[in-house]
């Protein structure tokens, strides 16, 4: 019975753009529209005329213009981003500021956990390493990733990322057990203050995009569950993820 209030909720912005059209085939033709620099003007003439269409001729947009994607680029619309645009690159040190925060606020609470001072060693170099270089193969291959959170259930997200996790972290214990020592130590007060700072300017350095899709002959923008993941979803994702490395370092015993 929930279904399928959950299935027109998730497209109550594909339906208010489109009524005749699929939402599944507008929800990917937004996405397409977003990832290849298409500001939200455009993207509403493209919607409305699709919907257009539909509506007089009767038939589906599938049947009509084929595939989203394929139908979106070859329409050679003008965007203002490249394939490796700015605004995908601009993610890059904020990510990494939050990686670095994220990792020091773990290390922190453990030092506060076992009442010393936070001992820095090569293991923790390497999972900083590990870290920004996630972020960086991340915003390599950013429009698969978008794609994947977009399309895929919650469910899949969180178990790669949490597998990913393992594997990081799996690899800083095996550097720590080959190559134990101390390199520097610093107060937990000042690396657990400095990560939380960390993770806020990293936050709070992502302006959110304000480039709404506007229809034609309407003054109200709507926004899109895929222009919401692209403006939003990376902003409070790393402070979230923080969560899950402290409470296992509290609760799971030395």
């Amino acid at each position: 019975m929930n279904e399928p209030r959950r299935t027109h909720d998730r497209y109550a912005t594909e339906r208010a753009l489109a009524p005749h059209v699929d939402p599944g085939w507008t929800e990917a033709a937004l996405i397409e529209l977003r990832l290849i620099g298409v500001d939200g003007r455009a993207i509403g003439s493209v919607l409305a005329e699709v919907e257009s269409f539909c509506a007089e001729s009767g038939q589906s947009a599938h049947e009509a213009f084929g595939d989203p994607e394929a139908y979106v680029r070859s329409l050679d619309l003008p965007t203002d981003q490249s394939p490796m645009g700015h605004e995908m690159w601009s993610a890059i040190g904020p990510a990494a500021v939050q990686s670095i925060g994220m990792v020091s606020v773990t290390w922190a609470v453990a030092s506060w956990r076992d009442g010393v001072a936070v001992a820095f060693e090569a293991w923790h170099l390497v999972l900083l390493a590990l870290l920004i270089t996630s972020v960086l193969l991340v915003a390599r291959f950013y429009d698969a990733v978008i794609r994947f959170v977009v399309r895929r259930s919650f469910w899949w997200t969180w178990l790669l990322t949490m597998a990913q996790l393992l594997v990081l972290v799996g690899t800083a214990l095996a550097v720590r057990r080959l190559a134990p020592g101390v390199l520097w130590a610093a107060p937990v007060g000042t690396v657990l203050a400095a990560g939380l700072v960390l993770l806020l300017v990293g936050a709070l350095a992502r302006p959110p995009a304000d480039d709404p899709v506007t229809a034609p002959l309407r003054q109200d923008a709507v926004s899109s569950r895929a222009a919401r993941v692209l403006a939003g979803s990376s902003r409070w994702i790393i402070p979230a993820m923080t969560v899950v490395p402290v409470a296992i370092t509290l609760l799971v015993p030395r």
